[in-house]
């Protein structure tokens, strides 16, 4: 039996993300369609530990929300290391004590403390498996609102996943 190649496609904080995961077939069609069922079967939790087990996980935005729960899960799949980045150091470190991930306080719209994040992520074991850039914001308004917000929001929201 030779691999499969699934691509899935998701918008992230307004980006077009593509992704290739290559596996062997499980034994019936229907084991493999995840989304079809409320609940996954064995077969597929045990795919994903198999995809996070022993791996050096970055996630941005990650002290609430999704990226908190992309931590989350990605822990207690067994990742070997999760790293946590947020702008709010209080509550990053919080997070990171409730559910044992490495928290590094990161602005992602300034390249010095991504680069920083990066390169500590990257000392732990050499290499990062899986970055997932999830910080993002909303401010409120439209075109009234001040070219700085605009910015700030492009620099955070687009411009930090190319740093």
């Amino acid at each position: 039996m030779g691999k499969t190649h699934n691509r899935y496609s998701f918008i992230v904080n307004g980006l077009l993300v593509t992704i290739s995961i290559s596996h062997l077939p499980n034994k019936t069609a229907s084991s493999r369609r995840i989304n079809n069922r409320k609940t996954p079967s064995p077969n597929d939790k045990k795919e994903l530990e198999m995809f996070v087990k022993n791996k050096v996980i970055v996630v941005t935005g990650a002290a609430s929300g999704i990226g908190l729960a992309l931590a989350e899960r990605f822990i207690n799949e067994g990742a070997e290391a999760v790293f946590i980045a947020d702008i709010n150091e209080q509550k990053l470190n919080s997070v990171a004590e409730k559910i044992g991930a490495i928290p590094i306080v990161t602005d992602v719209s300034n390249e010095d403390q991504v680069k920083n994040l990066i390169t500590t992520a990257e000392a732990h074991n050499g290499h990062i498996d899986l970055l997932c850039c999830n910080a993002g914001i909303l401010l409120e308004g439209g075109t009234e609102v001040a070219n700085e917000v605009w910015q700030k929001m492009w620099e955070i929201n687009v411009f930090a996943h190319v740093l």
